[in-house]
């Protein structure tokens, strides 16, 4: 490490003196604690584009403490802002009733929580610190890295790796300034599953319906269920009971699926209608997905629950039921829009069955936590309509799939902004497409249900660990075209940037707001004093009728001539050195009639001034003694001749005598 400061150091030597102290001052903190790391947030000072996928992700497996275990750390840097979550967890009813699937315990599905990386200690374990909720890696739980902008613009379409069962179907960044959309962000269907359509072998029997709630997919009698916040239960995989928020599958004979469920409730899927008494039919389809609470208290969030699947007994006649929508977090100073959309619905339906129609899924969720809004903006978490049927051959009514339910969109004002346009209504159910069965009618739903609608939530608040880092500001200028070394790379821009020092535990934040000069170089003209706006730099006051020559020991902010002319003031502070521009200076109307005449003694003076040949002026009118700003610090009887400046301040100093011509001024030094 030593050599590369060196290094570093030799190579930036020729730099301005506040960029190189400012430098110096970072390379301290390195050599403090050698075994300190130096990271950076993934923070920009220019406005960053961004489209397709801009996440990481990783499984956990295990937590202790604050240590995970997770699939893959090399993704990840210590500094990086993470959002924990869990997708899954929920304890279900497993009775084989009509309870099935609804709920006992949460436990810790929905749970999430932002927080920083602190350590990496291996490919395999991520660091943070004071995780503040309960966590369960069964119920699969997965960090993701949040990428963290000064502004963002979309260049293309946004959106997240889909939900693979473990990892994915989140969509989180963060703007400290700025986010404009100038393309959508689209993460529909990018949530649970739907249920998978499966072809049963199990002969039906007209006598004996099949209404469990629960059955062994091999059995036959009942299609997959939607996927839902609980997961799978062995044996009990199929039949028409909810999966907690994922729809049921239809049961035989030929019955559509439930849709999925999320802020609103899934509907019922559609029965299959028997030519005679003596055709099997399927009165007990899918049952819709459980709408889910959202509360500020409980401050979780889900995705949208997969529809489930329709009975199938033919290979490839039926249909799956489709995944819901996937969840979009953003923060953000300022949120511009000009009729673009967030899109979390549910996925679309499937082409029409022939035999039971897969259920619709539930749309998602979008939090967002937005200072202000600008323009307009379209949120769509909307339940996708069930599967339509259309039925072949002269005993075929088949089972449509239900409705999804609607998301959810949460906000953190108190009402929703005028500018945003929500859609989160409940998908419809299917319909009967055709059919040539006397007593199957074209249009007919066969009683499947639309899903309910979903909702809106207001005061949001994200959910933040304490990582117990100290946060420093500070802010520096720099003279243009230089450079600062900050953010992890030298910046030429103005910005604000974001490094992290920290050993194994987060330590400290240091935000630096970064500045780029010119200098003041404004002049204030009184009377015959010419002024520098700046103040704490050093001064060197120029002759522009001279080619700006020098004036020798004219190095104070202001300045005082003894001759007409063009006067301009070199400044320099911190490095950087500018120019005003040239100021005239007349001073045609300070009649220098005595100058011959009329001096003063001892000059320099700590106590007295004495004036000689005060009593050859005609028509004296007043004296007055001011500084080199201007500014009148004494006023004096016109006949006093020797006067007391012991009071007055180390400096320049100009005696002023006024007459009926006009003013003598003489310059004198207070020592």
């Amino acid at each position: 490490m030593k050599e590369q400061i060196e290094s570093i150091i030799d190579s930036h030597k020729s730099k301005s003196g506040l960029y190189f102290d400012n430098f110096i001052q970072v390379l301290i903190l390195l050599l403090l604690n050698t075994a300190l790391l130096f990271t950076v947030t993934d923070i920009h000072a220019q406005n960053t584009s961004i489209s397709g996928v801009i996440n990481d992700y990783t499984n956990v497996s295990a937590v202790s403490g604050n240590n995970l275990i997770v699939g893959s750390s090399l993704e990840f840097s210590v500094g990086d802002r993470v959002l924990i979550i869990q997708m899954q967890g929920a304890v279900i009813n497993e009775n084989n009733s009509s309870s099935f699937g609804d709920p006992i315990d949460l436990g810790s599905s929905g749970n999430y929580e932002f927080a920083t990386i602190c350590a990496i200690p291996n490919n395999n374990e991520i660091l943070t610190k004071n995780i503040q909720r309960s966590y369960d890696p069964s119920g699969a739980l997965q960090i993701i890295r949040v990428p963290v902008y000064d502004s963002a613009t979309t260049t293309g379409i946004l959106t997240a790796m889909p939900w693979n069962g473990s990892i994915g179907g989140v969509l989180v960044f963060e703007c400290t300034s700025t986010f404009t959309m100038n393309d959508d962000i689209y993460l529909k269907g990018t949530g649970l599953h739907g249920g998978i359509i499966n072809t049963s072998t199990y002969s039906c029997q007209w006598f004996l319906s099949a209404s469990a709630y629960h059955y062994d997919l091999s059995l036959g009698q009942g299609a997959n269920k939607g996927e839902g916040i609980a997961s799978y239960i062995s044996g009990k995989t199929a039949g028409r009971g909810a999966q907690l928020n994922g729809g049921g599958g239809g049961n035989d004979h030929k019955s559509g699926g439930g849709g999925g469920g999320n802020a609103g409730a899934g509907g019922v899927g559609g029965h299959r209608i028997a030519s005679t008494s003596f055709n099997c039919s399927g009165t007990y389809p899918g049952v819709g997905g459980n709408s889910l609470s959202y509360s500020n208290a409980d401050n979780r969030i889900f995705f949208g629950g997969g529809g489930g699947a329709g009975h199938e007994n033919t290979l490839g006649l039926g249909t799956s039921g489709s995944n819901g929508g996937g969840i979009v977090i953003i923060r953000a100073q300022n949120f511009v829009a000009q009729g673009q959309t967030i899109n979390v619905d549910a996925a679309s339906t499937p082409g029409n069955s022939y035999d039971g129609a897969g259920g619709g899924g539930a749309g998602g969720t979008v939090l967002l936590d937005v200072g202000q809004y600008t323009g307009q903006l379209i949120i769509n978490a909307n339940g996708t309509d069930g599967g339509s049927v259309d039925n072949s051959g002269p005993s075929n009514c088949n089972g449509p799939g239900g409705g999804g339910g609607g998301g959810l969109l949460w906000v953190n004002q108190s009402a929703l902004s005028g500018g945003i346009v929500l859609n989160n209504s409940g998908g419809q159910p299917g319909i009967t497409v055709t059919t040539f069965q006397n007593n199957c009618t074209v249009n007919s739903n066969n009683f499947a249900l639309p899903g309910e609608s979903g909702s809106l939530l207001t005061d949001l608040v994200l959910f933040e660990s304490d990582c117990g880092l100290a946060t420093i500001n500070q802010s520096t200028t720099i003279c243009p075209l230089d450079s600062f070394y900050v953010g992890g790379a030298w910046q030429y821009l103005e910005g604000v940037y974001i490094d992290t020092v920290t050993s194994f535990c987060c330590d400290t934040i240091y935000t630096t707001t970064l500045s780029i000069g010119p200098l003041d170089v404004g002049v204030v003209q009184n009377g015959a004093t010419l002024s520098a706006n700046l103040t704490g730099a050093d001064y060197q006051w120029l002759d522009c009728g001279n080619n700006l020559a020098v004036l020798t020991g004219e190095t104070s902010q202001s300045f005082t001539p003894s001759v007409s002319g063009n006067y301009a003031v070199e400044n320099t502070l911190n490095g950087c050195t500018d120019t005003s521009g040239c100021i005239l200076v007349d001073l045609s109307g300070l009649i220098e009639m005595y100058e011959d005449i009329i001096t003063v003694h001892p000059n320099p003076t700590s106590d007295i001034l004495t004036i000689s040949g005060l009593n050859e002026v005609n028509g004296l009118q007043n004296m007055e003694i001011t500084s080199s700003k201007g500014e009148v610090v004494m006023k004096i009887n016109g006949t006093d001749q020797e006067i007391n400046v012991s009071l007055l301040p180390v400096g320049v100093y100009f005696l002023n005598i006024n007459h009926e011509q006009g003013t003598e001024k003489i310059r004198f030094v207070k020592q």
